[in-house]
């Protein structure tokens, strides 16, 4: 009896490693993150050059047991190769939607000259850090590296360069005790691609994923160097930590086994 009691344990455990609880799409609605319009006709354009993140299919988000946040994925028409000068920015994420900054994942850990190589990179193990108890404000004046800061080859600023002026794209420099064991795996970037899908894939941090289980709200911000066009979308995350099926039908077993056991004793007993 003790041996089945083990067996049925060792299956619970095995059904919750990997198993995704909810996949949450989302859309790309935003031409700019809430509040960083630069009062310039940028503001009406949704689109500004390459890439295109997809409209109504912009990326997904997938959950995993107990509300671990496992991956994030995006979805673009990247018709023509990124400038040499460009990068993907950092992956910015807030919790329970109050306009701050809990984690960050650090891309920009490529600098200078041509950026092909950095951008041809695939499977890269990337840090993340936690900001939740001392947030970042959407709106902070300091937090940030922007678009038009960024460096052409040339020299100067790609101000009036045709993309979007003044946008936060990468953290202006992550503090080093928020840094979080484990690394997030970032896919890469695909060019010339209709349409190309790249990945945060998170299951390598401790425990299998990252913590979202006290969440109501998931809000994303990313963009390219260039701002051209980016993400700032809020999706809800399921309530409660519901367990998946799989879940649900080994509690049930242990529960019969252990009404078996408890049977079995008081008969001895008898």
């Amino acid at each position: 009896m003790n041996r089945l009691v083990l067996g049925l344990a060792a299956v619970f455990v095995a059904a919750n490693v990997g198993v995704v609880n909810a996949a949450i799409g989302f859309g790309d609605t935003s031409k700019y993150w809430a509040g960083w319009n630069n009062g310039s006709g940028d503001d009406a354009r949704d689109v500004i050059g390459t890439p295109d993140f997809l409209n109504d299919a912009a990326g997904g988000v997938d959950l995993g047991a107990n509300g671990l946040l496992q991956k994030i994925t995006f979805s673009y028409n990247s018709a023509a190769a990124c400038s040499p000068e460009l990068l993907y920015g950092d992956l910015f994420l807030g919790v329970d939607g109050d306009s701050q900054w809990d984690y960050v994942v650090r891309t920009h850990v490529f600098g200078g000259g041509d950026q092909r190589a950095a951008m041809a990179q695939t499977n890269i193990a990337l840090c993340i850090y936690d900001y939740s108890a001392a947030p970042i404000a959407l709106g902070s004046p300091t937090a940030y590296q922007y678009s038009s800061q960024a460096r052409r080859r040339a020299g100067g600023s790609w101000t009036g360069y045709n993309i979007r002026d003044w946008h936060p794209w990468a953290l202006a420099a992550p503090d080093a005790d928020k840094l979080m064991a484990g690394n997030v795996v970032f896919s890469g970037w695909q060019d010339y691609a209709n349409p190309g899908v790249s990945f945060f894939d998170f299951t390598s941090l401790p425990g299998g994923g990252l913590d979202l289980s006290g969440a109501s709200t998931l809000t994303i911000g990313f963009a390219m160097q260039c701002g051209n066009d980016v993400i700032h979308e809020t999706v809800d995350l399921p309530k409660g930590n519901v367990p998946e099926p799989a879940s649900l039908i080994v509690w049930s077993l242990l529960a019969v086994v252990g009404l078996l056991v408890v049977r079995h004793r008081r008969r001895g007993a008898a």
